[in-house]
């Protein structure tokens, strides 16, 4: 237990680290950007693994994120939880049927097109007995290649370092088009490859995604959207367990709706909901 909570302790950290790096610079008027999210999906899926028994069990997930504008970039921060609907078992190995994350960190804005995020995650998955939370680092980079009056595409890579229970790294690289429709209608096409390899637990993973959403940002009430989605994955897992080596492999087509609301503010950047989105991984 005492090993754990100085991992726990090294990780938050670090965070803090990220936080005080983010006050280099003197301290600026403050903006404040607040959200919260609502969302219904037909299964859970974390990086291309099910999180649950089935490709059936829906899932509800909840969200409340902040962003504060400061320095050269941002502060951020996001609790978001999942529940599974159904009463069946969930994949006890990589999956919990309850399930809440809390994420901190900072983000750069080294150029009007560019930004550079470093921060931290902590997963809570209360059944997940005895190993209930696990921890990460993550890091991303994102750059706006394309700018235009309706559509902006935008390539990224992305880290994440458990350094709790697995002991390993997942590294993704993809790209996000988003298009102005008209009428308050964006379309978001997102295409992902990422890999993992951990050393405590003897399994290294692949896979390829993507994402199809259509947002209505609703003119009656500003800040108030809906998105649908459409998210098919391909992952294989090498796993070594025992002395014994096998090979599990996932295929998903999984789809949603959510519900958020934003209470904007124009100074803070558009680019810093990259950061968010913890289990609606496909949108970032």
């Amino acid at each position: 237990m005492a090993q754990r909570r100085a991992w726990a302790a090294l990780v938050w950290a670090a965070i803090g680290v990220a936080c005080v790096l983010g006050q280099t610079q003197q301290a600026q008027a403050q903006s404040v950007e607040l959200g919260a999210s609502t969302a219904l999906h037909t299964t859970y899926v974390f990086r291309g693994v099910p999180q649950y028994v089935g490709d059936d069990n829906p899932t509800l997930q909840l969200g409340l994120d902040v962003a504060l504008k400061h320095g050269s970039g941002f502060w951020w921060g996001e609790v978001w939880a999942a529940t599974s609907l159904q009463q069946r078992d969930t994949n006890s190995r990589r999956g919990s049927g309850e399930e809440v994350n809390i994420a901190l960190g900072y983000t750069w804005q080294l150029h009007p097109s560019l930004t550079w995020t470093l921060g931290g995650i902590e997963y809570l998955r209360p059944s997940n007995e005895p190993i209930n939370y696990r921890e990460e680092l993550m890091t991303n980079l994102f750059w706006d290649a394309y700018e235009g009056e309706l559509a902006t595409v935008s390539p990224y890579v992305a880290a994440f370092g458990e350094v709790h229970r697995l002991l390993g790294v997942y590294v993704e690289v993809g790209a996000h088009t988003r298009v102005e429709l008209g009428d308050g209608f964006v379309l978001s096409l997102l295409g992902f490859a990422g890999g993992a390899q951990y050393a405590e637990d003897t399994v290294d993973s692949n896979l390829i995604g993507g994402t199809v959403a259509l947002t209505y940002n609703i003119s009656a009430w500003p800040g108030l959207s809906i998105t649908g989605h459409l998210s098919p994955s391909l992952s294989q897992e090498n796993i070594g367990v025992s002395g014994n080596d096998f090979i599990d492999r996932h295929g998903f087509l999984w789809s949603g709706l959510v519900l958020r609301y934003t209470a904007i503010d124009a100074e803070l950047p558009a680019t810093r909901r990259r950061t968010l989105g913890l289990g609606f991984q496909a949108i970032r």
